[in-house]
């Protein structure tokens, strides 16, 4: 079973609050009244929720969401997976490096490692004895 949009859910949300006004506007003869005032309801529930989601984004990388339903717990369910993909990544890579300066150091020859801006980022210690390379001056 494919799990149903949180989008639809949203809309017919969003569409009841509105006809439901519109019904008890059109009932009391204050139609405008109450569709301003459903207007705002579903205003301030989705600020209040950007307001979680803005301040759960300032805080540390390794909270978990807040609690949320709908749209809003889907949009944070997908950055919270982006997050920890992103931490598994990083990790992943921090490793490979760690494994290739283990590769390096251990080599008769020496190696440089040098970035973008042609700057020198790192060296083994037969750079040092070969080069003369000093750090952190170099």
């Amino acid at each position: 079973m494919i799990p149903q949009s949180p989008w639809s859910r949203f809309f017919l949300y969003s569409l009841g609050l509105m006809i439901l006004a519109f019904l008890v506007g059109l009932a009391i003869g204050q139609i405008t009244l109450l569709l301003l005032i459903a207007t705002l309801i579903l205003l301030s529930w989705n600020y209040f929720h950007f307001f979680r989601l803005e301040n759960w984004l300032r805080k540390s990388r390794k909270t978990i969401p807040p609690e949320a339903s709908g749209i809003w717990g889907a949009l944070l369910d997908h950055i919270y997976f982006l997050r920890q993909r992103d931490k598994q990544r990083s990790s992943n890579l921090a490793a490979l490096l760690k494994r290739f300066k283990t590769s390096a150091m251990a080599l008769p020859d020496a190696v440089i490692s040098i970035n973008h801006q042609s700057e020198i980022e790192w060296w083994n210690e037969n750079a040092t004895k070969t080069l003369g390379l000093l750090w952190p001056q170099d």
